[in-house]
């Protein structure tokens, strides 16, 4: 019964291989341009073509992305390195510029002066606490493109010794240098005293 199936199965494949061939074949009288079994066999053995492959193009980087790329390639900000960084932090005030769930969740770096504010405070807490334009600081988010944005706006401020520490937190030295991840570290600022209508925002320190 399996053989009879086949053999019927191998027969109808033929027959819709010659069909095929048939209707490619101008229609003529010269019976040599019918097609042989030999061209049928030729034809339905031949292999598919390859699939067509597709290229999918590479998504270009946000415009934010484009805007830190464009400052950096520009030398309109400084960057600091991670090595310098280590090397000098007793120089600077460190500012961590992320968002609180980041300073809770992932904990900030262990330095000795370290500042928490988030990225839409940033102006307001900087010209509050230091009337020196030329006060040492670096500024850092988790991959340095907050931070960027930020050193060139406190720079329109008129500060002239700020930078943005390459890499960020996610390039931290780890392995080697401590951070710390205790919620109550004790330099998360308060975001409601550097809101409109607090004694700070209305009354900033000289």
């Amino acid at each position: 019964m399996c053989l009879q199936l086949d053999f019927l199965s191998t027969n109808e494949m033929f027959r819709q291989t010659m069909n095929a061939l048939l209707r490619q074949v101008p229609r003529t009288r010269a019976t040599s341009a019918l097609p042989t079994r030999a061209m049928a066999v030729r034809w339905y053995s031949q292999p598919p073509p390859p699939p067509t492959t597709v290229v999918e193009e590479e998504e270009p980087p946000s415009l934010f992305r484009q805007r830190v790329d464009r400052i950096i390639a520009e030398g309109a900000i400084s960057v600091i390195t991670q090595e310098d960084a280590l090397k000098r932090k007793d120089e600077f005030t460190f500012i961590d510029v992320r968002e609180e769930y980041e300073w809770l969740k992932l904990g900030v770096l262990d330095v000795p002066t370290l500042r928490t504010i988030e990225r839409g405070l940033v102006e307001r807490f900087v010209c509050a606490n230091y009337k020196d334009l030329k006060e040492p600081l670096v500024f850092y988010c988790a991959g340095a493109l907050r931070s960027a944005l930020t050193v060139e706006s406190v720079q329109n401020l008129g500060y002239t010794n700020v930078h943005s520490l390459d890499g960020g937190f996610d390039e931290w030295p780890f392995d080697t240098q401590p951070m710390i991840r205790s919620q109550h570290h004790g330099h998360i600022e308060h975001r409601d005293e550097y809101m409109p209508g607090s004694d700070t925002y209305n009354n900033p320190p000289e």
